[in-house]
């Protein structure tokens, strides 16, 4: 998920999910950090990251996943031809964010 080594997460939910034509990783966590570069490796497009983002496919994952529920600062960071990462974060306002990560691949 391109984390960096220090990052202090705590899980809240991962599902894997294989098929359908590719592969897919949801995961949702919570992290205390000041901003998303203290948490993810450069790889991730954290400049282009904008409001109101909507992670794609969110349904396929229910239950504890629900980046529908939130106003989400994020994006999109393809990684190769056929990988993506798709980040969706919440400031929670108290040193924390509340992180939705999905992996795609073809």
């Amino acid at each position: 998920m391109l984390l960096k080594p220090d990052a202090d997460i705590s899980p809240l939910g991962y599902k894997s999910i294989q098929g359908w034509g590719g592969s897919s990783l949801y995961f949702k966590f919570s992290v205390k950090a000041a901003s998303l570069s203290e948490v993810f490796q450069d790889t991730v497009a954290l400049k282009d990251f904008q409001p109101e983002f909507v992670i794609p496919w969110s349904t396929a994952a229910s239950g504890w996943w629900d980046p529908e529920t939130h106003s989400l600062l994020g994006g999109e960071t393809p990684l190769s031809e056929d990988r993506w990462l798709y980040v969706g974060a919440v400031d929670q306002g108290d040193g924390t964010f509340l992180v939705y990560a999905l992996w795609w691949e073809t």
